[in-house]
């Protein structure tokens, strides 16, 4: 699996014979968390918190109820008796927003004034290194046992009473790239003097180490640095594959597609792979823009409600400041609708060959609609890993700022519904095969993952 960079001591090696200490350098980052909030400025928060999300989330009582979310907001403001550290007050805001279960609301945090000089990732055999600072003498694939003296379990329990997630899958993600935050380092309990021991493990060797939180540093990490979109052709093979990472912008997408459609077609292509693994939102246009390229039929897409306020005129335009409207054009009671797909470039014929979805629990926003539109109208064959948001849910996050503290707030003013809600309950998309990322996968600087699903492809086609 290829890694790329990202913005962003005591060491003991145990193996069956062998025994190696070697001292790390770094410049540790020691001295207090940044601002201090006064009490009365935190409540005022508080209270501006529970009342935005009331009066804008669509459905805030679901996950936990009305009494559980009016206590724990009680709680919240008798806790903030003396000054916080802004950091302890933004694990204490991410807590409340965690109690709607919805990714889409949530408090962002953005300023880090230390880091560990590692990237993770929850692999299907645990977490494991995604990436490491030359100074640190471990490799991506290598397993973590233990991270301030707390197992990965350990640590995901903590982590779940404080992150807005929706599913394991998403709670495992998001975890695993949090770890190498000092702000959640430190909320987890796992810094001592400045330092965080690992035990890492690799076959039958284990390395325990003392690594120093340090000035924020470029990493390797697991994710693709690679252009929004970008296509090929693999030799020799009756495959085409087609990355669509981002779909933040659209400009030269459509060209794109119909240059990659025009080469399926010379080509004779009947296998067409579309990566989302790594794409976490977006523009909805892109996915009519791809599906008009396959034969018309009639596809479905979401439905849903909006949940008006005055919030949400402000923000998006709306006439209504109260009640709640469900979405035009329904074909029958609150399912999906039929999408409305430009028309193909007439020198570009449909592609009538097999689609397949890749999918990880970064697979978010539009990716997800992506892959459930695909899936609950029998498009095509979804393959990877679970999703990291639940089929049907919330979204279009309105936009907030905590007017003392400064902490970003979003809170999603619609409900989702997916095609076909008899599907539902689920809180994950699941694929139709399952292909895991491993520790060997990690390990690696090719993508074993996608050369699984070429193989299932293979042997599948020769059936």
């Amino acid at each position: 699996m290829r890694r790329h960079p990202f913005p962003v001591g005591l060491v003991t090696l145990v193996g069956p014979v062998i025994l190696l200490v070697v001292l790390i350098s770094a410049q540790p980052i020691h001295g207090a968390l940044s601002k201090l909030l006064a009490p009365a400025d935190m409540v005022d928060d508080l209270e501006f918190l529970e009342t935005t999300i009331r009066q804008v989330h669509p459905e805030p009582f679901h996950a936990v109820g009305v009494d559980t979310f009016v206590r724990s907001f009680v709680q919240a403001r008798r806790s903030v008796e003396e000054p916080k550290p802004i950091e302890a007050f933004y694990y204490l805001t991410l807590s409340l927003a965690a109690l709607l279960e919805d990714s889409h609301t949530t408090l962002l945090f953005e300023h880090e004034s230390n880091e560990l000089p590692l990237r993770f990732w929850w692999s299907q055999d645990g977490l494991v290194v995604a990436g490491a600072t030359a100074r640190i003498d471990v490799e991506p694939g290598w397993l973590v046992r233990e991270l301030g003296g707390q197992t990965p379990e350990e640590i995901l329990s903590k982590a779940d009473a404080v992150l807005p997630t929706e599913n394991e899958h998403n709670l495992k993600n998001r975890t695993a790239r949090q770890l190498h935050s000092g702000s959640f380092l430190h909320q987890i309990g796992a810094v001592v003097d400045g330092h965080v021991e690992l035990t890492f493990c690799r076959n039958d060797e284990c390395l325990v180490t003392a690594v120093p939180l340090s000035v924020p540093v470029t990493v390797n990490s697991l994710v693709p640095l690679r252009p929004a979109w970008g296509w090929r052709i693999v030799d020799e093979e009756d495959i085409g594959v087609f990355f669509l990472d981002s779909a933040d912008q659209k400009e030269g997408y459509s060209a794109e597609l119909q240059r990659f459609f025009r080469a399926v077609v010379e080509h004779g292509i009947e296998h067409v792979v579309l990566d989302l693994r790594w794409n976490v939102g977006g523009n909805v246009d892109v996915i009519p823009e791809f599906l008009r390229f396959f034969p018309e039929q009639r596809i479905e897409g979401y439905a849903g409600e909006i949940r008006y306020s005055q919030q949400a005129a402000q923000q998006r335009g709306y006439e209504e400041t109260t009640g709640v409207k469900r979405v035009t054009h329904l074909t029958r009671l609150f399912g999906g609708y039929t999408m409305n797909l430009p028309p193909r470039p007439l020198d570009t014929p449909s592609y009538e060959g097999q689609l397949y979805l890749l999918t990880s629990p970064m697979t978010a926003g539009t990716a997800h609609w992506f892959a459930v539109v695909i899936q609950d109208n029998d498009l095509g064959i979804v393959a990877g890993e679970p999703t990291g948001q639940r089929p049907t849910g919330y979204g279009d996050s309105l936009e907030f700022t905590l007017p003392n503290s400064g902490l970003l707030l979003t809170v999603a003013h619609k409900r989702y519904v997916r095609p076909h809600p008899n599907r539902d309950p689920s809180d994950s998309l699941y694929p139709d095969w399952e292909l895991p990322i491993t520790a060997a996968d990690v390990a690696t600087d090719s993508d074993l993952q996608m050369e699984r699903l070429l193989d299932q492809i293979r042997i599948n086609a020769g059936q």
